[in-house]
């Protein structure tokens, strides 16, 4: 299976350098289009707006 990942504010370095973001199977973002048709491990990284609100509390109020 595929997997798309997105990190908490500020925590995008930390993340992006990690030994898994180097591995051989981290899909650049501009290819994130192709991840379902990919075999996998294949995982890409995506960077975007990030809520300040915590997941838990996105859950709690959901």
């Amino acid at each position: 299976m595929a997997r798309a990942a997105s990190s908490a504010p500020g925590c995008t370095f930390p993340a992006m350098a990690s030994p898994a973001a180097q591995a051989r199977w981290h899909v650049r973002e501009s290819e994130a289009a192709a991840l379902p048709l990919l075999r996998p491990p294949a995982w890409v990284f995506l960077h975007g707006l990030k809520s300040p609100l915590s997941s838990t509390q996105l859950r709690a109020q959901a």
